[in-house]
């Protein structure tokens, strides 16, 4: 998957960011608290913490803070 910060830089203007992509059989071996990708086997985003957690795309969500 290469570097989590390839593209560091954010252009003023920039509509997007993209954002690292792939199956579940490519996430990071030693994934750190707070990386996030995009899973294409589940079709959702995922954060890492405590495990990979999906981030919700529709509906609701409850956040808690530490």
């Amino acid at each position: 998957m290469g570097n989590w910060a390839k593209n560091r830089l954010l252009e003023s203007g920039s509509t997007s960011v993209v954002v690292p992509a792939g199956p579940t059989s490519t996430r990071p071996d030693s994934p750190t608290f707070g990386q996030f990708r995009f899973n294409t086997d589940t079709t959702r985003f995922e954060i890492y913490y405590n495990g990979w957690k999906q981030i919700a795309i529709n509906g609701t969500v409850t956040i808690v803070k530490d």
